[in-house]
Formats: structure tokens, C-alpha cells, sequence
């Protein structure tokens, strides 16, 4: 029986068991044992279904579409939705019983000004987890690079960009803020701000009224970006109420360049950073604000790390890795084990019917 093998039997029969504090006899001094996976896919986003063992993916590329794996039964699933779009950014509800994404037309190449043109028809569709009752929302399209969804179901939250920067910049779009979906009234307003984020990562409901995102940079900060940066320890997570005016500033500011944060059902909240005795690390902050444990990652040898997504219960992390191509990590806090997710291509995958709102 291989490693990952053992890893997914240990997880699986313990998966009803409760949360448990850090109790860790972890080994920061060293990288961990993981599987490397060469990766061979194009995974944009993963999110995590409530109940702890189905995972949305949103690939791209030429197999672009949404991707439902179950990791108990490994049976892996495709929404028939693709056609000439892309779905990215995908999340299930916290009910689990929606998926939220972000649609938006193929780009014709890698160029940037074609990959530009596809970001501009950018907008907001929801469906139940089932294929049924699927829409597009009726705002205007716009430069969509992430969405959250309140935890009551009945707002959705998403940045947007406003500046194409020129040739040679470091990103080729910037000056971000965050707008608001009521889904009753289907009627769009900003959140708060604006702040004109230069680069951002990752965006929850804190609560009903709270933000905390994953940002860099707002552009009233009153000095360089270098000097800003070393004043906050490079952190890049801030906590942003509705209709806050005030510039945020930085929070976990004690956790070398911490940023995409990411909270479980429980308030806690996990986030990237980067200790100067681990390199790059996991670490847990509690509902209450308390720094509970960090967990050195794996050595992903010359792979960037991508995205991050907690089970609702706290119970384990999935996170994308790669350059072009990608592959999918796994780490379970129980076992304190590291492995990757193998997922069959998706021309194995069982489709699942879409059925447009009556």
C-alpha cells in the first residue's frame, strides 16, 4: 500500500471525528516527506463542499471546465457547461447546496491582449450543486478575479480590477476593490473603500458586515511600496467592514508575509507565510485572534505555490502547485501528513446535466 494510499484510509475513517486543538509534534526543522506530482493540468481554483469530501475544481485549458472529485469515493465528476466560456473562481455555498464562478469568454491565446479581452467579459453565474437553476447574474461584465459568498447566502462579494498597466509592468492589471451582489434586489454597490488595491489573492466573509482578504498596497498608503511592505512585515491580509472608508492597514503582521488567508466554520483562519527559519509555512490563527501552530511546507522544488482552500471543519487543506501546469497537495491536520491528490483525466470524468432558471 503506497504512502498516498495509507494517508487517504487514515483520513477517510477518522472524518467524522471532531476538530481537535494543536497539539503538534511536528517537525519545523526540516521539509516534510511529500509525493511531488509533476504537474500535467491547468487547476485555477479549488473549493471545498461542507460536507468534507467532495471537491469543486475549476481547470483551464484546453479540458477548461468545473470539476466535482469525491476523495472518499475517488469518482470524479464534470458539469456540461463549458461551451465557449471559462469557469473560474468556483465555490460551493456554505450550505453546500450552491456553486457560485465566475464566467467569462475562452481566450484565443496566452497573449496578454487576448487574455485581456477575455477578463473584460468577466461575470457572475449560480447554479445548485446538481447542474439546476442555473444563472447568469444580471450585472454588467467587468474584470472579475475572485468572488466570496456571505455565509446566509444571499450576497456575493467579488474584486474587480480597474487599470490596465502597460508592457513590462509586474501585473498587467491593478487598482483593485471589492463589490457586492445583493441577491434579492440583484443590485450591485462597492463594499467599501475605494482603496485601489495594487495586487491582490483571496476574499471570505469574516461575517455578514466583515471582509477579510488577501491584498497589497492600497494606493493611499503615503509612502513607497518597499517601505510600506517592511512596515507591515510584508503581510498582505486585511479585515475590511461594508461601507469603510478609512484606508485599511494590515493585520497578522507578527507572521512574515502572510497573505490568501482562508477561515473554516469554526472562525479559524489559515493563511501562507513565510517564517525566516522555515521558509515557506501554513499557519493557524484562532477565532479569537490567537497564534496557534505553523506547519512547515513541502519543498516544491522549482513549482510555485498557488491556492489554498480549508475543509469547513478545519479538518484539512487542498492547495493547487506548478508553473504553467498544475497539480493538487493535500495536508491533514490530524496526521499531519502531507500528499498529493491524484484526479483522473477529465475525459473519465460522468457528466453532470446542466439546466438553465425557469
Amino acid at each position: 500500500m503506497s504512502i498516498r494510499t495509507k494517508v487517504f484510509k487514515f483520513f477517510f475513517t477518522s472524518l467524522l471525528l471532531l476538530a481537535m486543538p494543536v497539539v503538534s509534534g511536528y517537525d519545523n526543522t526540516k521539509f516534510p516527506d511529500f509525493e511531488l506530482e509533476i504537474p500535467n493540468r491547468e487547476y485555477e481554483f479549488l473549493s471545498i463542499h461542507p460536507n468534507g469530501e467532495d471537491l469543486l475544481i475549476s481547470e483551464g485549458g484546453k479540458n477548461s471546465g468545473l470539476l466535482l472529485f469525491n476523495l472518499k469515493k475517488r469518482s470524479l465528476f464534470k458539469y456540461n457547461i463549458s461551451g465557449n466560456y471559462q469557469y473560474t473562481f468556483s465555490i460551493f455555498s456554505s450550505s453546500g447546496e450552491k456553486i457560485v464562478m465566475v464566467r467569462r469568454s475562452l481566450s484565443k491565446s496566452r497573449l496578454i491582449k487576448d487574455q485581456l479581452e477575455a477578463l473584460r467579459t468577466s461575470e457572475i453565474a449560480i447554479m445548485n450543486n446538481d447542474g439546476s437553476n442555473f444563472e447568469v447574474l444580471p450585472i454588467p461584465q467587468d474584470m472579475i478575479v475572485a468572488l466570496a459568498m456571505s455565509k446566509d447566502e444571499k450576497k456575493i462579494a467579488y474584486w474587480f480590477a480597474k487599470t490596465v498597466r502597460g508592457p513590462g509592468s509586474q501585473t498587467f492589471i491593478s487598482d483593485f476593490d471589492i463589490k457586492e451582489l445583493d441577491l434579492t434586489t440583484k443590485r450591485e454597490r462597492l463594499f467599501a473603500g475605494p482603496f485601489n488595491f495594487f495586487e491582490i489573492g483571496s476574499i471570505n466573509y469574516l461575517n455578514e458586515s466583515t471582509l477579510l482578504i488577501s491584498g497589497f498596497a492600497p494606493r493611499d498608503i503615503n509612502t513607497s511600496i518597499q517601505d510600506y511592505a517592511k512596515k507591515f512585515n510584508y503581510s498582505h491580509i486585511y479585515r475590511i467592514q461594508r461601507d469603510q472608508k478609512e484606508t485599511p492597514t494590515p493585520i497578522f503582521t507578527k507572521n512574515r508575509n502572510a497573505r490568501n488567508p482562508v477561515i473554516d466554520n469554526h472562525k479559524n483562519t489559515y493563511f501562507v507565510d513565510y517564517p525566516e527559519t522555515m521558509g515557506r509555512a501554513i499557519s493557524k490563527i484562532s477565532h479569537d485572534g490567537q497564534y496557534l501552530f505553523s506547519w512547515r511546507m513541502p519543498d516544491l522544488k522549482n513549482y510555485s505555490f498557488y491556492r489554498l482552500a480549508v475543509s469547513p471543519e478545519g479538518r484539512y487543506l487542498a492547495f493547487t502547485y506548478g508553473n504553467q501546469k498544475s497539480a493538487i497537495g493535500f495536508f491533514d491536520f490530524k496526521s499531519e501528513i502531507w500528499t498529493t491528490i491524484p484526479i483522473p483525466p477529465a475525459s473519465q470524468a460522468s457528466i453532470i446535466d446542466i439546466k438553465p432558471v425557469r
